[in-house]
């Protein structure tokens, strides 16, 4: 597959501070968000009862062919020097015609990993990189 191919087929966009952070993701792993469950029992009573606790939100996931001059890897950068920007992003999901069809919207996010693919000179495969994002919520817009 070539960086030409992988990018034809993404049908998502990601958007970090209102700016198009190059295209090409393939994979996004929209975080499942969930209420924590706290169980406790009153007095002598044997019955368990539950209140809600924490609003958890898991990672953001992007996958997508390795780009020179990559926002993703230059905003990984700033946080490995200690200089965590939170920054606001959008999600996108395009159709065929690359209409959008879907955003969700992304709210304090900062960089905690970033990956690149094993790089090998016996096959035609592309360098992929994933960035994992941690965020303070996620809204369907």
């Amino acid at each position: 597959m070539s960086v030409e191919d992988a990018t034809a087929s993404s049908n998502f966009l990601v958007e970090i501070d209102g700016i198009d952070a190059g295209g090409g993701f393939f994979a996004v792993s929209v975080p499942k968000s969930r209420v924590e469950v706290i169980a406790y029992r009153e007095g002598t009573s044997r019955r368990t009862r539950y209140l809600p606790g924490q609003l958890v939100h898991d990672r953001l996931v992007l996958r997508r062919a390795a780009a020179p001059n990559s926002v993703l890897h230059a905003w990984w950068q700033e946080t490995v020097a200690g200089a965590v920007q939170r920054r606001s992003m959008s999600v996108v999901l395009l159709d065929a015609t690359l209409q959008e069809v879907q955003r969700w919207n992304v709210f304090e996010a900062w960089p905690v990993s970033y990956d690149v693919t094993d790089l090998s000179a016996l096959g035609d495969d592309v360098a992929l990189e994933t960035i994992e994002i941690v965020h303070e919520g996620i809204e369907l817009a």
